[in-house]
């Protein structure tokens, strides 16, 4: 009997260490595949400077999230964002070919470097102590609130279904109908902002294993708020409640890492095809025409419409370059906070400003490029900087407080990612959402103040 403890002991940290080694030949492993996928990539389009930037992205975001201490540490803002960040812009570069890579190459690397720092200074006073497997506090989610939200948002579409005479999604010229169904911003707003809160609130509180009042309810708005959002023809509506919601389920481990990543591309996969059949069906031939003398084959060019994205992220800020402050001056925050000041987005200005005339909305901005357009290289570096504060303090609260929290950053990490080719603060719902949605999912005044504690609130370790 006296050595049954010692015997136990030791166990223990054998299953520890070889728990320790398999999860870092995981990694490895994972590793290799990212910089095979990378070389694939490169030498399937032909690009090898496309190559490396997957090669060394992927592999940067598999060993950032692999090295975390626990499930919830993989998600931090820092360890998704930048490999993110690096692999969208550094392909965007390589595929334009345009001829200010070099500064465009410069301004990446301040933003890496600022929002790295930012992010680090914010976090730097919390202690990063193993998460144990305490459960999250219980949220009750203010049912009224989004049954109310979900209502405004149907009474305003059922009004703009009977102006145009039907959703976007059914019309013959869909690139056409999905600019011309809202009458006003407000309306746009009013729609999405609902939709979303129905959509996002239920699901996600459901991911996160919480007892939800009026199950049966809520799921009914969550259906019927996705069918509203399809029916828009708006890829992007439909994009950050999937990125949010797989957000939420990788956070709470309710989905493996593995096949968190194979659904996140094969959703890249169908986001590119549904852009291809939207412009076959608005442009018929003439598109197949211009992929063509894109170089894209038969094969390939369903991917067109995510690489022109990428590329043309790139393009943008060449174009940018080329305009500022050569041509038009530096706007000084008046296009960044254009929302609070009532102005149009920033992606329409600089169509605008460069003379562009396309059915569609604004252009592919990036994240760079949004404080480049304001401030010039000093603002590449500053812009991210306080962004990295901003958001390494989101991710402190949602790890020490309620699901509301967890839900909330959730939104804002997938904001952040897709900020890279959009804009970070490109329309004034991006405040609005996410409060409406934190109260909605049962946050309160009380708890924006991070509560004390000694254990950070998450799941098991990794």
């Amino acid at each position: 009997m006296a050595t049954t403890k010692p015997l136990a002991k030791r166990d223990d940290r054998v299953v520890a260490r070889a728990y320790e080694t398999a999860s870092q030949t995981g990694v490895l492993l994972a590793v290799l595949l990212g910089v095979l996928a990378g070389a694939g990539i490169g030498l399937y389009f032909q690009n090898l400077g496309l190559g490396l930037s997957v090669a060394v992205g992927s592999s940067w975001l598999i060993a950032s999230i692999g090295s975390a201490s626990s499930a919830v540490e993989r998600w931090s803002p820092l360890r998704v964002f930048l490999p993110v960040l690096f692999t969208y812009t550094s392909a965007g570069i390589s595929l334009s070919g345009s001829d200010t890579a070099t500064l465009e190459w410069w301004a990446l690397v301040l933003a890496l470097m600022g929002f790295g720092l930012g992010y680090s200074i914010a976090f730097s006073g919390a202690k990063q102590r193993a998460i144990a497997e305490t459960p999250l506090p219980p949220s009750e989610p203010r049912v009224k609130m989004i049954f109310l939200l979900f209502a405004i948002a149907t009474a305003v579409y059922a009004l703009m279904w009977l102006q145009a005479g039907g959703p976007p999604a059914l019309a013959d010229d869909v690139n056409t109908a999905r600019t011309q169904f809202f009458t006003s911003g407000v309306a746009s707003t009013l729609v999405s902002i609902g939709y979303q809160v129905g959509l996002i609130v239920p699901v996600g509180l459901m991911l996160l294993r919480e007892e939800i009042p009026h199950r049966r309810g809520l799921m009914w708005v969550a259906a019927l708020s996705l069918l509203a959002l399809l029916s828009l023809g708006n890829r992007g509506v439909i994009v950050g409640p999937a990125v949010i919601l797989l957000i939420i389920a990788l956070w709470n481990r309710a989905l493996p890492i593995v096949l968190g990543m194979l659904l996140a591309s094969a959703g890249l996969i169908i986001f590119s095809y549904a852009g291809f059949e939207r412009n076959l069906t608005a442009w018929g031939s003439s598109y197949l025409n211009d992929l063509a003398l894109a170089g894209y084959s038969d094969a390939d060019r369903i991917f067109a419409p995510v690489l022109s994205y990428v590329s043309g992220t790139s393009w943008t800020f060449s174009q940018t370059i080329h305009l500022i402050p050569a041509q038009v001056p530096f706007q000084m925050g008046q296009q960044f906070f254009g929302p609070i000041l009532f102005s149009p987005s920033a992606d329409l200005f600089l169509k605008e400003a460069l003379g562009l005339d396309f059915v569609g909305f604004g252009l592919a901005l990036g994240f760079v490029n949004a404080f480049y357009l304001d401030w010039g290289l000093i603002g590449c570096f500053v812009g991210p900087f306080v962004f990295g504060i901003f958001i390494a303090m989101i991710y402190r609260l949602a790890r020490f407080s309620s699901p509301a929290w967890v839900i909330l950053i959730a939104y804002v990490l997938s904001k952040l990612l897709l900020s890279v080719y959009g804009h970070p603060f490109a329309y004034l719902a991006y405040i609005i959402a996410p409060l409406l949605i934190y109260f909605a999912a049962g946050g309160t005044l009380r708890e924006l103040t991070p509560r004390r504690s000694s254990t950070p609130i998450g799941l098991a370790t990794a």
